[in-house]
């Protein structure tokens, strides 16, 4: 992720859902974001588009949707670029007048007035991109007989632009999960798939938790972080809730320009404290980390473990800038309704830009997706399981009395937006059962629907692909 060497007091922007005691909570719905491009918060002005307007001689990305509520529209309207700046988006599109639907506490339903549009990045915004890992290649230098042989490759990890570990569609190495994923700062500090986490009245986070399932949270691992009085991270300790003979202390040494050279891992399941290895970073032109050495100590000797080397993305790695108009997707439906595309990218698109109702009736006009689509199913089921989440997250949010007059009935929404979801996201699970875009949501389905012993099958999955 961004500046993986200085480690200066670290916020986390993620989407808000279950709720953990204390802990920050896990993101839930399947995508907070329409494409896998990393988006920065940033204080320049957003420039608003308004109906038809779209950017001129500007190639964009549109990636994710907004609103605001209230009854000032110059309000929303500030509330809108104040929610695209802090996302990351340097502007809003299609931006309009819509109304909102509630069930209010009293009874009955409510509406409000809302302001709506799609977040968009300008690609040659996009010049961070370099600063995000795309591939790792962890090598072994334990089988090295002499200065002059190679050392062999043990394992290659790749990373979406957002920082996410990629699945390789089998259990990751062992070696390279304990020794290389774990104590990576990317993972530690910055990965959120199934990471909570607390701050201090200063902002830092203090403590991590990484959970193996979000939707039955068990506790994998707890960092805990300590800071100089620079605020940069002093030391992180790693326990492991199931695996105690496991726990270690990581002290961070700096260099003079405050980066990070190497990390000192103790044995922390014992009383006393024994230096069990050493990390050395090395670092590139950009204060990129190149690459990583971990030592064993071994009769106080440093001993050439592993070796971690680092690729990242370049603006060539982006995707050709993609421009949509919704107003031209319904027009194209009108001429061609046995485009079973069209119908599919308007849904999916008025889903992601707060039009729930335009996004549901376009979905039951569309013809049943071929069986062989991932993206088709994926994306026809989102449209029903995020109108369940969203209904969640009202139940979560009441209190007792609410609860009593309206949960039943919300409930019963729920279970019919996730009945809607299931046969989408099972056909995507027919093709791809590795997936964890598929697996996560098809587990809160099968739960909220009691079936618990396919939801059973699938927590097996997930924990065993984690």
């Amino acid at each position: 992720m961004t500046r993986i060497y200085h480690l200066s007091r670290l916020l986390i922007g993620i989407y808000a859902f279950l709720l953990t005691s204390c802990m920050v909570p896990i993101p839930y719905n399947v995508s907070p974001q329409l494409m896998d491009i990393p988006l920065i918060p940033h204080t320049h002005e957003v420039e608003l588009y308004f109906e038809n307007q779209l950017p001129k001689n500007k190639a964009y990305y549109e990636v994710l949707g907004l609103s605001a509520e209230g009854n000032d529209y110059n309000a929303m309207l500030l509330q809108i670029k104040s929610k695209a700046s802090r996302a990351g988006a340097d502007a809003v599109i299609y931006v309009q007048n819509s109304q909102a639907s509630y069930a209010s506490a009293e009874g009955g339903p409510y509406t409000i007035p809302i302001v709506k549009g799609i977040g968009i990045k300008y690609r040659d915004s996009l010049t961070y991109i370099d600063q995000y890992v795309k591939n790792k290649k962890v090598y072994n230098l334990t089988d090295l007989q002499n200065d002059t042989s190679a050392p062999s490759l043990l394992y290659e990890a790749s990373f979406s632009m957002q920082g996410m570990e990629l699945p390789k569609g089998q259990k990751p190495n062992t070696v390279y999960n304990r020794f290389v994923r774990e104590l990576s700062f990317d993972y530690l500090l910055y990965e959120t798939y199934n990471w909570a986490y607390r701050t201090d009245p200063q902002g830092r986070i203090i403590e991590r938790k990484y959970f193996t399932n979000a939707a039955l949270p068990q506790t994998y691992m707890i960092c805990l972080f300590t800071y100089t009085f620079t605020d940069d991270v002093k030391s992180i300790k790693i326990s492991y809730p199931s695996y105690p003979m496991q726990n270690i202390y990581m002290d961070l040494v700096y260099t003079t320009d405050n980066k990070v050279s190497e990390k000192l891992i103790y044995d922390n399941a014992s009383k006393k404290k024994k230096l069990l290895y050493i990390e050395k970073l090395a670092y590139d032109h950009l204060n990129r980390i190149a690459q990583t050495t971990l030592y064993k100590i071994e009769q106080n000797k440093q001993v050439p473990f592993l070796q971690t080397i680092y690729s990242y993305y370049t603006m060539d790695d982006l995707p050709a800038p993609k421009e949509f108009n919704l107003y031209n997707s319904a027009r194209q439906i009108k001429e061609d309704p046995s485009t079973a595309t069209n119908h599919l990218t308007s849904g999916s698109s008025a889903e992601q830009a707060s039009e729930p109702h335009q996004a549901l009736e376009s979905t039951k006009n569309t013809p049943e997706p071929d069986t062989g689509s991932l993206d088709a199913n994926l994306s026809m089921g989102a449209v029903h399981y995020n109108k369940g989440a969203d209904i969640s997250k009202q139940l979560n949010a009441m209190n007792l009395k609410q609860y009593q007059i309206y949960g039943k009935e919300l409930e019963a929404q729920l279970k019919a937006h996730f009945q809607d979801a299931l046969p989408y996201f099972q056909k995507a699970y027919s093709i791809d059962q590795t997936n964890l875009a598929v697996l996560q949501p098809l587990l809160s389905i099968y739960k909220v629907l009691g079936m618990k012993e396919a939801a059973q099958k699938i927590l097996k999955q997930i924990e065993s692909l984690n």
